[in-house]
């Protein structure tokens, strides 16, 4: 499964019933005792999208597609 998602948007919703990006994870290669390794790239934070510091930027399937999470993250920011 890992080999064929690149990312994983969880969204969430707030107490009015709005709905907003919660956290965006890269999924790794790797995979020990079935669970997927896992990268948050970027998490809600009071009310903000930030990215992580532990964040995969060169994820090799994104770098693949020519997309710059790095630059994303900017963007968000």
């Amino acid at each position: 499964m890992a080999a064929c998602i690149d990312l994983v948007v969880h969204c969430r919703r707030d107490s009015a019933g709005k709905r907003f990006v919660g956290e965006i994870m890269a999924l790794g290669r790797r995979v020990e005792n079935g669970a997927i390794e896992t990268t948050t790239l970027f998490e809600h934070i009071d009310g903000v999208l930030e990215l992580q510091p532990a964040a995969d930027l060169a994820h090799p399937k994104l770098l693949d597609a020519g997309i710059d999470v790095a630059e994303l993250g900017r963007l968000v920011a």
